[in-house]
């Protein structure tokens, strides 16, 4: 007989159980999937970046190579862009004198006042004058003006174009 007492069994509760891991990272698997594509991308981004800069540099190296072959070509021109040591002594060379030379003061290379009866280059083109050991260092290396950075053109001779920079300053 059954009795009044007996309570019903019922199943079980069901555990629900979630899976609290790394938030979108479920599992392992998903994980090192994950990872893998990042790496992928991050070096393949990296192997494009080093052939843009391979590609870059070779088109710079390319374009200097042709422009510096272009300018060696005409003699004439490569003769104009760096006086040599024989055309720079060609240049007109004067004896400074404070009251002959009003508008020569200084050196713009050394920094120094002309001294009175001190020799002085002065440049045809823009009639700057200049120290003569100093303007011959300076055409070592460029072929402009310190002052104004015009181009230096040797014109005429020595003697004939010492007297027209005379004639000028």
């Amino acid at each position: 007989m059954p009795s009044s007492n007996t309570t019903s069994l019922s199943p079980p509760p069901t555990t629900t159980t979630t899976k609290t891991g790394w938030g979108p990272y479920r599992t392992a698997k998903d994980f090192d999937a994950n990872l893998a594509m990042i790496l992928i991308l991050l070096i393949s981004a990296l192997v494009c970046a080093l052939a843009l800069n391979a590609a870059i540099r070779f088109f710079l190296r390319l374009l200097r190579r042709h422009r510096n072959e272009n300018s060696s070509d005409d003699p004439e021109k490569h003769a104009r862009t760096k006086p040599t040591a024989a055309a720079a002594a060609s240049l007109p060379t004067l004896v400074y004198s404070a009251a002959g030379n009003s508008g020569l003061s200084d050196c713009a290379i050394c920094l120094s006042e002309f001294a009175e009866g001190e020799h002085v280059r002065v440049l045809p083109s823009c009639r700057h004058g200049f120290h003569v050991k100093c303007i011959e260092g300076w055409f070592s290396a460029r072929s402009s003006c310190p002052n104004c950075r015009a181009a230096v053109v040797v014109v005429g001779g020595g003697a004939e174009a010492s007297e027209r920079a005379a004639e000028a300053v």
